[in-house]
């Protein structure tokens, strides 16, 4: 059998801890845009489950109670704009491409869900999330859980990256820890999603996995070792990529700022995402979600190969969404939601 290391308990120890029945999702404000307040009603619904909506101020307030050795970090964090070319960051000025600006906020909203698993536990949710009812129970009984981004297939040996729109965890687990010690060391990284988002959250995984093998003597624990998404989707939760966060900064693209929500059907091709295979529960919440969105869809017949080079070409061609009032009113009515 493998030996452990001496001087790593926590990392090493057999985690018997379980996760805790508390929903956390987060937004700037107390209440969600419009649109995606249908999704998390879903969560609030859960039968004896606690549902906690932190906004900036509380963020700000649990960094400074729990973590105040990263305050400054948590403070200093500001997003700029980028210039994107064919899929790919190229720095603050503009060339050829256009200029992006990533919201205010997001890479503070990205390092506090790191905190709420470590110091609260639970579950983690984007706002574009739904469980699949009371399936989500079926997690509860593991220490840690990560999801890896769609588009791996069932039969592929290719290891996809471990993603941040869905997490879950004992509170106080080691990984946490882990996670928020490299917050310091990337907090200057000019990439939003590299500093606090998903390819940090997958190095920090990497990492603290290699650490373990290291210490221990023995490789990450397979009660730990992320869900592919297809296992999430059809199972536990379903993710329907509002992609609030990709925000243009051009007033005339996007005149209603954070509250224009897109069901990207390019996006989630090349995302590898299969609706099909949801969660039966998850029915309702995709007819209402591509009535409600769809209009971008139909406004955006401009096929390109990659994301971003689809939204700097195609661009042109988008406009206001019609209000959405009509079609949440519906989807209140079919599923007996409590607003």
């Amino acid at each position: 059998a493998a030996r452990r290391a001496r001087g790593a308990p926590a990392i090493c120890a057999d985690d018997k801890s379980s996760i805790p029945r508390i929903v956390h999702q987060s937004w700037k404000e107390k209440r969600p845009p419009p649109p995606l307040e249908p999704l998390s009603a879903r969560w609030r619904s859960l039968s004896g489950w606690e549902y906690r909506l932190w906004t900036d101020e509380d963020n700000e307030r649990l960094w400074k109670e729990h973590a105040p050795e990263l305050i400054d970090v948590f403070s200093a964090y500001n997003d700029t704009p980028h210039t994107v070319r064919d899929g790919h960051e190229v720095g603050a000025s503009v060339r050829e491409g256009y200029e992006i600006q990533r919201p205010t906020g997001i890479r503070r909203a990205d390092a506090s869900r790191l905190l709420y698993m470590h110091v609260h536990g639970g579950v983690y949710a984007d706002l574009d999330v739904i469980p699949c009812g009371d399936s989500i129970d079926g997690l509860l009984h593991k220490p840690l859980v990560l999801v890896r981004e769609p588009g791996q297939s069932k039969r592929s040996r290719h290891t996809r990256y471990v993603t941040n729109f869905f997490m879950a965890s004992a509170p106080r687990h080691p990984f946490w820890k882990h996670a928020l010690g490299l917050l310091r060391p990337r907090a200057r990284h000019k990439d939003v999603m590299s500093a606090a988002g998903p390819y940090f959250l997958n190095a920090a995984w990497e990492s603290y996995s290699k650490k373990r093998t290291r210490r221990c003597g023995a490789s990450t624990r397979s009660a730990d070792a992320p869900l592919p998404y297809h296992e999430l989707q059809e199972a536990y939760a379903v993710h329907f990529w509002a992609g609030t966060w990709h925000v243009r900064n051009l007033a005339t693209a996007m005149p209603r700022g954070l509250d224009t929500i897109i069901f990207d059907r390019t996006q989630q091709l090349w995302l590898g995402v299969n609706h099909s295979e949801n969660c039966a529960a998850a029915a309702p919440d995709l007819r209402f979600v591509e009535e409600t969105w769809a209009c971008y869809d139909s406004l955006w017949p401009c096929p390109r190969p990659t994301w971003a080079r689809f939204d700097r070409e195609c661009g042109g061609i988008k406009s206001q969404c019609p209000s959405q009032a009509a079609a949440e009113n519906e989807w209140w009515r079919r599923s007996g939601g409590v607003r």
